[in-house]
């Protein structure tokens, strides 16, 4: 019978070992959490808020508006507005949203919006002087004896049926430059869709020159005819033409850089694998100048990726790139191609880039799996006449499965968070556009710290879920005793 005793001082031992090693791994921990975990939280923590760098302000706190979020635009913030600009596309009206009350203002008359009657408020002509009258129950209201009398100067209005409303004429598409809040920042709206030049004043005379005719109904329809001061709204506003979903979440320039990524990502680490076991199992067999041919095979890896993309950057060129003139020369084009240009091309190239930049990494972790197994496995094989493809994939691949998953990690981690090939190779393009590329963006160009801020935050949880995903389906297995 076995001694139960027996295994204790093995397993005091154990137990000693593992506290020394842990506690040598804690002050490696400790500036593992300071170096990469602060990071982490302070980026969550500005996902969170609006803060931006073109802006002198601290930031607010949002919540998840800049991951999704239905309502105005953010960049539409206008401080001295004291709320969200907006334009009204329907009645073509400058608003503002105070999301305080949740309710819109008219810029022009500076009254909420649910404040008109559409019955009640009706533009007419008089004198020709087109007439906007205020809501019923305003001071200006109150002021005026008459609600015919233009602007409350006391006058009697003309005796006989009140003239039909005049209708208002098309107002012109406005200009892209007022309704972009990210190309003017802050920009001060207070007196847009108003006319403070040409608009008559309350009480005031009609000009004497320059005064427009009366318009017939037919021609003001057509175009002509005096300006509204502002425009009377049928009902309340629809938010559905005010409001849009918004985020990075909705904003299909992240799912295509998304998109990208992936296509990125397990295209070259796919191509990697394939071409970095060839390799591995080449410089693995015994050849003469094998310790030259490992050497030489590291060289586009110590090349740094900066320097590589410019140069093959230069070589790709579609008027005098050498890859056009030695596929012209051997006929497999007819023409040159734009590689890097080219939105069929771009990302084809850019992962061919990578796959000849990157394979030695690959290689290299694949040819220290391979010398570690035993020679006798191979040569029991030989003796027993297994065929070296039968012995590959029985023999081979389950003994160095192990070290080829973490090689396959590693690559798809770099893979994932890729910036610098795509940034150097292909700037600016939206077809090549990878996550970090486009947080990048966000953060530097647009100096949106919290928008930017969210799309790393997204970036970290892909990457998370992918790594977990592929450790769980390659059944890689960590701390196991063999």
């Amino acid at each position: 019978m076995a001694d139960p005793h027996a295994s204790t001082p093995r397993s005091e031992l154990t137990r000693r070992r593992i506290r020394a090693a842990w506690l040598f791994l804690a002050p490696m921990l400790v500036v593992l959490a300071l170096v990469a975990g602060w990071p982490l939280v302070r980026t969550v923590w500005f996902s969170l808020t609006d803060a931006n760098l073109g802006e002198a302000r601290a930031p607010r706190f949002v919540g998840v508006a800049n991951y999704l979020h239905y309502g105005p635009r953010r960049e539409d913030w206008d401080p001295r507005l004291r709320g969200y600009f907006v334009f009204y596309e329907p009645t073509h009206a400058a608003l503002v949203y105070r999301p305080q009350s949740g309710t819109f203002y008219d810029l022009d008359s500076e009254r909420p919006v649910e404040d008109y009657d559409p019955a009640a408020v009706r533009p007419y002509e008089q004198d020709g002087v087109l007439i906007v009258p205020p809501p019923p129950g305003s001071e200006a209201d109150e002021e005026a004896p008459d609600a015919g009398a233009a602007g409350g100067s006391g006058r009697e209005a003309p005796a006989g049926p009140a003239p039909p409303p005049v209708a208002q004429p098309p107002v012109p598409p406005p200009d892209p430059a007022v309704q972009s809040g990210r190309d003017q920042p802050g920009a001060d709206r207070s007196d847009l869709g108003r006319d403070t030049a040409n608009q008559p004043q309350p009480g005031a005379a009609p000009p004497e020159a320059d005064q427009p005719e009366p318009m017939p109904p037919d021609e003001a329809e057509a175009g002509a005819g005096p300006a509204l001061a502002y425009l009377p709204y049928a009902g309340e506003i629809d938010t559905a033409r005010a409001f849009q979903w918004q985020g990075v979440l909705a904003d299909a320039a992240w799912w295509q850089s998304v998109w990208n990524t992936l296509v990125f990502a397990f295209g070259s680490v796919a191509a990697e694998l394939v071409l970095g076991m060839v390799i591995a199992l080449i410089l693995n067999a015994h050849l003469p100048g094998r310790g030259l041919l490992r050497a030489a095979v590291l060289i586009p890896w110590a090349i740094p990726t900066i320097v590589s993309a410019r140069l093959w950057g230069w070589m790709l060129n579609d008027q005098f790139g050498v890859v056009n003139d030695v596929l012209l020369w051997l006929g497999v084009i007819s023409e040159r191609l734009a590689w890097t240009a080219d939105p069929a091309l771009a990302l084809p190239a850019v992962i061919a880039v990578d796959v000849w930049k990157t394979t030695p990494f690959m290689a290299l972790l694949l040819l220290a799996a391979l010398q570690l197994l035993p020679d006798e496995l191979y040569e029991a094989g030989r003796v027993d006449g297994v065929h070296p493809v039968v012995m590959f994939f029985s023999v081979t691949l389950p003994l160095i499965w192990p070290a080829m998953m973490v090689a396959v990690i590693f690559r798809l981690l770099d893979a994932l968070r890729v910036f610098d090939l795509i940034y150097v190779l292909t700037p600016g393009s939206l077809d090549t556009m990878s996550m970090s590329v486009y947080a990048r963006e966000q953060l530097i160009q647009f100096q949106d710290v919290g928008y930017g801020s969210a799309a790393a935050t997204l970036l970290f949880a892909v990457v998370a879920v992918l790594t977990a995903v592929t450790i769980v389906a390659g059944r890689v297995r960590f701390g196991e005793e063999r």
